[in-house]
């Protein structure tokens, strides 16, 4: 996942320090991480320490401090969305939907309206089964962004969950007219018609 830019860093920062070494050498990282942590490093500390985590393969402890992090009213609400997001993001990963729209839950009440995180959000409730909010969530994004193909697709895997057949075929018929040789939409439609 991207990083979000948990505070105003300058150049040579700790952070920025800890972050490069997050990906060369992540058990260093994590170390000097908690070291940093405990002298007062704060969110700029935690962040790196996840990061460093998610690099050592321990995804789920990752997670946990991202969604910690995101959930800090008094970080800035970009941030907050964008540490959602990774968590989010993580927690699908893990097999864990219910905890991923959660958290794209509070990232959007941080950013409404944030395409991947309605995106994600829309992933982890057609997960649990839960397709017409599926539908809900990427209607918005269709509208947000009507000239992408992937929004289009998602929603038309969501249609065929809810037996709505001509409203995917229109999805899809939308998602190849924006993009011909989609291979997403291309295995749709085959599921679609197989059905």
């Amino acid at each position: 996942p991207a990083e979000p830019a948990v505070a105003d860093e300058p150049a040579g920062s700790d952070y920025e320090r800890c972050m490069g070494l997050a990906v060369i050498d992540p058990a260093r990282a994590h170390a000097e991480a908690e070291r940093w942590a405990g002298e007062g490093g704060g969110d700029a500390a935690r962040h790196c320490a996840a990061t460093a985590l998610l690099q050592l393969g321990e995804a789920e402890r990752a997670a946990e401090i991202l969604d910690a992090l995101g959930r800090d009213a008094l970080a800035p609400a970009d941030a907050r969305a964008a540490l959602l997001a990774q968590a989010g993001q993580l927690w699908l990963a893990l097999g864990r939907p219910d905890r991923a729209y959660a958290a794209a839950t509070l990232g959007l009440a941080a950013r409404a309206d944030d395409p991947e995180l309605l995106i994600d959000r829309a992933i982890a409730a057609a997960s649990q089964g839960r397709f017409e909010e599926a539908v809900d969530d990427l209607s918005r994004v269709v509208d947000l962004r009507p000239d992408q193909a992937e929004p289009l697709v998602l929603r038309a895997s969501a249609w065929r969950q809810t037996g709505q057949r001509a409203l995917a075929e229109d999805d899809l018929a939308r998602a190849l007219a924006l993009h011909p040789a989609n291979p997403d939409a291309l295995l749709e439609r085959g599921l679609l018609r197989r059905d």
